[in-house]
């Protein structure tokens, strides 16, 4: 039983019963004395209110301690909501915890596991929120309220990814996927987003076709629905990496060129900047080398004078590809070491930026350091959970060890990559 107030309790057990307040208050009070009680103008006496308690055949002591219950829980709401809108997640921690651990029936249960994780992903307690946004997906599923499941689905996947478990991330993803398809009445103001974000986890686990299909149908519902344009920048550009990486560069240099032209004026230069490189990373890929340069060396130029340091290493990357596509080792050695100086060198960034190096480093004869730069890559792409992306290199790794005749050290490398593998005890995903 949950009530507001003590006159409501008495005024719902009334109706349960089938009890008119003239049937309740005979032999007791009059019905006009009941609807002051149920309207709480009027405060029954201890002894009158055990007396409809026994007519309502409920226990007096229970009706008192669900009220008081009540009473608190919303206290402890009230406190939480108002510290949680002011953006003192820090201080409604506290009454959230509370409500969440005795499981309040007296407020919407689910609305306090999601503001609750919220809070603690605020204050930075990612195993916390975690473990919230686990219990609200399962409480929405009881419920059937799949929107918030799809919201619980959806920031576990993005708190996993920080945390750098990309598989863990696609599997929360996939599932919220399913959940999609399971109901069409799902509004695409909902549907977009998820399409979105599982597509980039795909990418970035290389399976990119999926991330191709899933782009598409972002796109196509997002046109239909005539949303804000810098949703459809941001589909556009990953349709354009996408079909970059599928080696459709074509339709690769479409994307990046129409993300470009749906940009809001209000944009700033740095957002323009990227879109310019990635359509000068094409151009380099299209051998359209001259116009390809212009470009990068007008993006490097730029964010330099920005400041910007994580794009002027993705400019030294490009810089180094299109170096290497044209065989001008030593400047791609030189762009791709500028690149890793501002790099972390254990992020995934900087794992391709080694697997170029190692090509460089291939071409020159330099077979030693190019190994190295590709077990490197190779080891970074296994502790992140990229396992895709490893076996690939794992067999470049064998192929190139046995191209110089050295089979030892080829097997030695096939059977360190299982032993990785299960060290790193991550999840395997099949494509």
């Amino acid at each position: 039983m949950n009530y507001s107030s003590l006159g409501t309790a008495i005024k719902d057990l009334r109706l349960e019963k089938k009890l008119t307040q003239t049937e309740l208050g005979q032999g007791i009070v009059s019905a006009s004395m009941i609807s002051q009680i149920e309207s709480d103008h009027v405060t029954p006496s201890p002894t009158l209110l055990a007396r409809l308690a026994d007519r309502l055949q409920v226990d007096v002591e229970d009706l008192r301690e669900n009220l008081q219950e009540k009473m608190t829980h919303l206290g402890w709401y009230r406190d939480a909501k108002c510290l949680y809108q002011a953006g003192s997640y820090s201080r409604a921690l506290k009454p959230y915890s509370r409500l969440a651990e005795q499981r309040t029936q007296h407020v919407d249960y689910l609305e306090i596991l999601l503001d609750y994780a919220e809070c603690l992903t605020n204050v930075h307690q990612i195993d916390d929120a975690l473990e919230q946004y686990t219990h609200a997906y399962h409480e929405a599923i009881a419920v059937c309220n799949l929107q918030a499941a799809l919201l619980s689905l959806s920031q576990l996947a993005r708190l996993e990814s920080t945390r750098g478990n990309e598989p863990l991330a696609y599997l929360h993803l996939r599932n919220a996927h399913q959940i999609l398809l399971s109901d069409d009445s799902i509004p695409n103001a909902k549907r977009i987003p998820i399409l979105a974000q599982y597509a980039k986890h795909c990418y970035r686990l290389f399976y990119l076709t999926e991330a191709e299909q899933l782009l598409e149908q972002a796109y196509a519902l997002t046109l239909a629905e005539h949303f804000e344009q810098d949703k459809l920048v941001n589909i556009c550009k990953g349709l354009g990496i996408v079909k970059k990486l599928l080696k459709r560069y074509d339709q690769a240099a479409h994307y990046f060129q129409e993300a470009e032209s749906r940009l809001p004026l209000s944009s700033s230069e740095s957002e323009r900047l990227q879109l310019i490189l990635h359509q000068a990373g094409v151009l380099t890929l299209l051998e359209q080398y001259t116009e390809a340069y212009q470009l990068l060396d007008q993006c490097l130029t730029r964010f330099t004078i920005l400041a910007e340091s994580r794009n002027i290493a993705n400019c030294y990357h490009e810089l180094s590809i299109w170096a290497n596509k044209q065989d001008k080792l030593e400047q791609g050695v030189e762009y791709a070491q500028k690149s890793l100086a501002v790099l972390d060198g254990e992020s995934w960034e900087a794992a391709f930026v080694y697997e170029i190096l190692s090509s460089l480093y291939k071409k020159l004869g330099q077979h030693d350091q190019g190994l190295k730069q590709l077990e490197r890559a190779m080891r970074i792409f296994i502790s992140q959970g990229y396992l895709r992306s490893a076996s690939k290199l794992s067999v470049a790794l064998q192929q190139w060890h046995q191209e110089l005749n050295q089979y030892e050290a080829a097997i030695a490398i096939g059977i360190e990559f299982s032993q990785l593998i299960d060290n790193a005890k991550v999840l395997f995903l099949d494509s």
